[in-house]
C-alpha cells in the first residue's frame, strides 16, 4: 500500500504553508483538503509553489529569456488529445505538449509548454555545463482521487542511448472532432534516487529559486551528476515494483463490475484503451450488435501519422461484452478467434477486445496460425494501466469516472 500524507499533517491551516521537514517520496500520496472548497483545498499548487491548474506548471520566466526555475509535469489521463505514459520497466516518461488547437502556433500555447520542451531539451543536448545548468529539474506528478496526487520522480529530458533530437517530435493528432493539430512529443528519464532513500528536500526548491540548484546542500546527487556528466548511465531504473497478483486481480475485478451491464459504455472504453496501447490508431466508425454477445466496430490505423498524409489501413476490432465469468472454455475461445479471421478477409487486420479470460493459450493459437490478429485481455489492460501511473484500485476508479462516466 502506497503511503499517504494527510493535508492537516502537510500545510499549516494559519499560513497557508508547508511545514518545515516535509519531503517529495516517491510514490507517496499528498493528501489535498476535504474541507476547503474549489481550489483553495489544492495541495500540488502548496507543495511546489505553483499554480493549480494545467499540464506544465514553472516557476520562472519564458517570453523574454529562458529562465525557468523549475517544472512541474502533472500527468492526468483525463485528456485523450494529450497520450502521456510511463515506462516503469525503463524509467522513460513520454509527455506530450500542451497545444490541441488546429491552426493554432504550436509554440505560442498559454502555458507555454512546448516553448519549455524545446528549449529544455536544446540545452540538455549541449555539451556545455553553462548551458545544462539552464535545464530545470521537472517534478513529476500524477491525479490520484478526488484532488490527491502522487509524486512520481524527478525527471531530465532525453533517454540514454536515444539521440536528443529524437527526444523530443513534432507530430500531428487529432481532436474530438478529428480536426488534426501540431503538438511535441517529448521523452524523459525518471532518475534513480536510491542514494537519497526515494526522496528529495523540499528545500532544495528555496536553494533553485535563488540560483543555487547545484550548490545547494540539498541538491540530488543524480541529478547535479546529471548536470556536470550530461549523460543518463545508470540513473535510471527508478526502484518500482510491479503490481503483486492480489492488486493486479482486484482492478481486473473493477473494470468488471464498472462496465458488467454497460455494454455501450464498455465499446466506448475498448476504443479508448486501444488507441491508449497505440496512438496510430486514427478512428473507428460503424457498430453492429451480433447474437453472440459481441459489439463490432471498423477502424483506421495510420502509418506515419505525424506526417500530414499517413498510409491508411483497415481493421476490425470484436469486443466481447463484460460478463461475470473470467475463464472462457477452450472451445469458445477458438470460435470467437475463427470468426474474427473469418471477418478480417475484407480488412488488414483484427482485434479482439475481452475481459474474460487471461491466458497464454491464446497467444499461442494465434502464433501457431499466424494470424494477423491483436487479443487485447484482462491483464494487458491492467499492465497498460500500470505504465501509465495507474497501480491500483482507487486510482483506477478514479480514471474510469472521469473518462468513461456513467
Amino acid at each position: 500500500m502506497l503511503k499517504r500524507i494527510k493535508y492537516s499533517d502537510l500545510v499549516d491551516t494559519k499560513t497557508n504553508k508547508i511545514f518545515e521537514g516535509n519531503k517529495l517520496e516517491v510514490n507517496c500520496i499528498y493528501e489535498s483538503s476535504l474541507s476547503k472548497r474549489n481550489m483553495s483545498g489544492d495541495i500540488l499548487s502548496k507543495l511546489m509553489k505553483v499554480k493549480n491548474q494545467g499540464g506544465f506548471r514553472y516557476i520562472g520566466t519564458i517570453t523574454e529569456k529562458f529562465d525557468v526555475k523549475y517544472v512541474v509535469l502533472f500527468i492526468t489521463g483525463s485528456d485523450k488529445c494529450w497520450k502521456d505514459s510511463i515506462d516503469t520497466k525503463t524509467s522513460i516518461l513520454q509527455y506530450s505538449g500542451d497545444n490541441k488547437i488546429p491552426g493554432k502556433d504550436f509554440h505560442k500555447t498559454l502555458l507555454h509548454g512546448n516553448e519549455i520542451l524545446r528549449d529544455s531539451l536544446f540545452l540538455a543536448d549541449s555539451k556545455n555545463i553553462a548551458d545544462r545548468i539552464k535545464v530545470p529539474p521537472f517534478f513529476v506528478f500524477a491525479k490520484e482521487e478526488r484532488m490527491n496526487v502522487r509524486f512520481i520522480g524527478l525527471a531530465v529530458p532525453g533517454v540514454d542511448g536515444i539521440e536528443m533530437n529524437k527526444c523530443l517530435n513534432e507530430i500531428w493528432e487529432s481532436n474530438i472532432d478529428g480536426n488534426k493539430f501540431q503538438n511535441y512529443e517529448s521523452k524523459f528519464t525518471i532518475l534513480n534516487l536510491e542514494h537519497e532513500n526515494q526522496s528529495i528536500d523540499l528545500k532544495w526548491l528555496n536553494d533553485i529559486l535563488i540560483g543555487e540548484s547545484l550548490n545547494s546542500i540539498y541538491v540530488p546527487n543524480i541529478w547535479k551528476n546529471w548536470i556536470e556528466k550530461g549523460n543518463s548511465n545508470d540513473i535510471c531504473k527508478n526502484e518500482k515494483v510491479s503490481l503483486d497478483k492480489s492488486v493486479h486481480n482486484e482492478m481486473i475485478s473493477v473494470l468488471v463490475d464498472y462496465f458488467y451491464g454497460f455494454d455501450e459504455l464498455f465499446k466506448q472504453f475498448a476504443i479508448l484503451v486501444t488507441i491508449l496501447f497505440d496512438p496510430n490508431i486514427g478512428s473507428y466508425s460503424g457498430t453492429n450488435e451480433s447474437s453472440e454477445g459481441l459489439m463490432i466496430v471498423s477502424g483506421k490505423y495510420e502509418v506515419f501519422k505525424s506526417f500530414k498524409t499517413p498510409v491508411i489501413i483497415d481493421f476490425i476490432m470484436n469486443i466481447q461484452k463484460c460478463t461475470k465469468k473470467y475463464q472462457i472454455e477452450q472451445n469458445s475461445i477458438n470460435y470467437e478467434i475463427v470468426r474474427l479471421i473469418l471477418q478480417i478477409r475484407e480488412n488488414d487486420f483484427g482485434i479482439l477486445f475481452t475481459l474474460n479470460y487471461q491466458n497464454e493459450v491464446i497467444d499461442n493459437l494465434l502464433f501457431n496460425e499466424k494470424q494477423q490478429i491483436i487479443i487485447i485481455q484482462a491483464s494487458d489492460i491492467v499492465n497498460m494501466f500500470n505504465r501509465i501511473g495507474i497501480e491500483n484500485s482507487n486510482s483506477l476508479v478514479n480514471w474510469l469516472k472521469i473518462n468513461c462516466p456513467k
